[in-house]
Formats: structure tokens, C-alpha cells, sequence
């Protein structure tokens, strides 16, 4: 499945017209609610679609992706790679999209950390915090703490993931 822009109007590549509607009706939902336009709505389900989401998890995943986009001053592709590699990292579905960009939104809201240093730390570290059973929100919160004082979000990142890493071939949790 292959998703190009023509003008503002969204291709999938070997589906009809017909399968592709319901994506393309959210496509629009959201547009009519979003300073985004369909044009980059558009261009965020293509993005979700390369990421590996199917046609009905992207239109699920449209509006809490767009939504946060907007809420830290992203582009929506890059607010999609964020959220769909966290979802993945944790091993989530869409059904969890609305819930983890909350807790992005939170995050951005109750400390010093923007979109780039959540994006920048949690690339490092969600994969590692999902093995040491910390949740989103536990991490998020760490990180946060660690920006907070003064310690960039991408070395915060790579520093908490060294030592996770080391606790978790060692055997050993945070608990």
C-alpha cells in the first residue's frame, strides 16, 4: 500500500476509490476541526500509512495525532512517527493514540521539554523502559524531572537508556 498526494486528494495505490473512502472521509473530518489542512492531514495518514498502519488504524489515529501536532507545534509527520514508534515500542494499538497524546501533551505542558526533546529522548528510551515495565506516563515523568534541571532531553534520553539497559541485562527493575 503506497499513499501519494495529487492536488489535495489522497492516493492509495492498488486500493479503489471505494476501499479508500472511510480514510478519506476521516481525512476530512479532521481537516474541518484542525488549523491543519487536508492537505496535511492528508500527508499525515500517508505518513502513517508508510509507518505500517493500516487504512482504519490511520483513520483511528488521525485526529489525536493531529490534535497533538497542533498542541506542540509539529508537523503532523512528525507527530505521527513520534506517536506510531512510541505505540509501537509499547506494543499498543490505536486504541491507545488518544491516551499517549495526552500524556505527550501533559509532558510538553508541565515541564521544559517541546515536541524535539520528547521526540529525541524517547526514541533512545521507550524501547528499554517498556522492557523495565515503566509505563509512558513513569517515563515521560523522568525525563521531564531531568529537563527540568537543566539536562538536555536528548542526552537525558541516551543517559536514562545506558542505565536501564545496564539494570535490565543485570536482571534487575526499578522497583
Amino acid at each position: 500500500i503506497r499513499l501519494s498526494l495529487v492536488g489535495s486528494e489522497m492516493c492509495i495505490r492498488d486500493r479503489s476509490r471505494k476501499e479508500i473512502k472511510p480514510l478519506e472521509d476521516q481525512i476530512r473530518s479532521v481537516a474541518k476541526t484542525s488549523i491543519n489542512g487536508a492537505t496535511d492531514v492528508a500527508k499525515l495518514a500517508s505518513e502513517l500509512i508508510k509507518l505500517g498502519s493500516t487504512e482504519t488504524e490511520a483513520a483511528a489515529l488521525l485526529k489525536p495525532i493531529d490534535d497533538l501536532s497542533v498542541a506542540l507545534r509539529a508537523t503532523a509527520e512528525d507527530a505521527a512517527g513520534l506517536v506510531k514508534g512510541l505505540l509501537n515500542a509499547y506494543g499498543e494499538g490505536a486504541d491507545q493514540a488518544a491516551r499517549y497524546t495526552d500524556v505527550l501533551a501533559a509532558a510538553a505542558n508541565k515541564t521544559s521539554l517541546d515536541f524535539n526533546g520528547l521526540r529525541d529522548s524517547l526514541s533512545y528510551l521507550a524501547p528499554v523502559a517498556k522492557s523495565l515495565n515503566l509505563s509512558l506516563e513513569e517515563t515521560t515523568s523522568i525525563i521531564g524531572i531531568l529537563a527540568d534541571n537543566n539536562i538536555k532531553a536528548e542526552s537525558a534520553g541516551r543517559l536514562m537508556t545506558t542505565s536501564f539497559t545496564r539494570l535490565a541485562t543485570n536482571g534487575m527493575t526499578l522497583n
